[in-house]
């Protein structure tokens, strides 16, 4: 079993994030698994992107999307 390593960063700004990215992307190695929590907002989608990036894929990122309400039927009345 891996080592569990927690570790808590606010970063300043996206350059900061991207720098961050590319600095972790040499350590991982296949089977690593990064989790990323915190508020609403674009810097784990930000980091995300930054980290794929710098270990070489050219895939793209979708932002996660949260469904808050399931789609409603318009036939369907009151």
């Amino acid at each position: 079993m891996g080592r569990l390593m927690e570790i808590a960063l606010d970063l300043g700004d996206e350059a900061a994030t991207e720098a961050l990215a590319a600095r972790l992307a040499p350590l991982l190695a296949p089977g690593d698994v990064i989790a990323l929590s915190g508020d609403l907002g674009p810097r784990k989608t930000g980091f995300a992107r930054a980290l794929i990036r710098a270990l070489g894929s050219g895939e793209a990122v979708p932002r996660p999307t949260f469904t808050l309400l399931p789609p409603s039927d318009k036939r369907a009345g009151p």
